[in-house]
């Protein structure tokens, strides 16, 4: 369903049942997302801490924007003199996390943080969440299924010790096998930087209308899309609609592209 453009208040609807590709280049019943490339490893990412603040005693909070940890993390500090070491996360906020140790100023008040016996993958725009599978291909060293452990927009990170490679280039797909992303599952698209929409308490309403009034044995799923982000789920979903009408068994591959794009929402229910 698609009651919207890209400028005004309309919303998508897309029930996901109907992304099950007619003709898959597998023969498992949820299979691998297309593959996609990684262009380089490196034993860090440019994971910056700005800066350190004094917490409760014993403890120091870094500040990092946007960081993805959770309590319980180990990570491994470096590029410090007071703070070098491997410390296991205490308590995350959006932009800080808390660390075991005493505060102490130091004339470069800055610091990296990365995880211990790790490789980050720069892979751009890959769409991937913490806890996904993937399957690395056409590497020697990194072949092989990963969890992601943690992730920004053009980064992932994938447990296994960095190891220089003459290529340093691989490929990447989503294991989604043994899972279901079809069934009883509805996602609704709506415009981020529309000016109702920016309302907190009508997004609120909003949510609340749908898990009422959507029978309870679906899941929802709900994704806010700024304008550059619906434009490029805009140009595949017409993409898919065309095909679909002509030749559906041909619409696997804009299919596999809508999943991706549409399992980056919060589910409702």
């Amino acid at each position: 369903m698609n009651t919207a453009t890209i400028n005004d208040e309309g919303f998508h609807l897309v029930e996901h049942v109907l992304l099950r590709p007619r003709s898959t280049p597998s023969t498992e019943p949820y299979w691998a997302f297309l593959g996609s490339p990684i262009v380089n490893f490196s034993e860090s990412a440019p994971t910056r801490i700005a800066r350190f603040s004094k917490s409760a005693p014993n403890r120091t909070v870094c500040h990092v924007p946007d960081h993805d940890l959770q309590a319980g993390d180990h990570i491994t500090i470096s590029n410090t003199t007071h703070y070098n070491g491997r410390y296991e996360i205490k308590w995350t906020a959006k932009d800080s996390f808390h660390i075991e140790k005493p505060f102490i100023a130091e004339e470069v008040n800055q610091g990296k943080w990365t995880f211990p016996n790790s490789t980050f993958c720069h892979a751009s725009d890959h769409g991937l969440q913490k806890g996904d599978h993937i399957t690395v291909s056409d590497t020697g060293h990194y072949k092989g299924n990963y969890e992601i452990k943690w992730k920004d927009k053009d980064y992932f990170c994938i447990e296994k010790p960095f190891v220089a490679e003459e290529a340093n280039q691989a490929q990447w797909a989503m294991d989604i096998h043994g899972k279901d992303p079809y069934s009883l599952q509805l996602s609704f698209i709506f415009p981020a930087e529309s000016k109702r929409f920016k309302e907190k308490n009508f997004k609120k309403l909003l949510c609340d209308v749908l898990i009422n009034e959507v029978p309870a044995h679906l899941v929802i799923y709900v994704h806010w899309f700024n304008y550059k982000a619906m434009c490029a789920f805009e140009e595949v979903y017409q993409a898919w609609l065309t095909k679909m009408a002509t030749d559906p068994t041909s619409a696997w591959q804009e299919s596999v592209q809508l999943l991706v794009l549409l399992r980056m929402g919060k589910a409702l229910t």
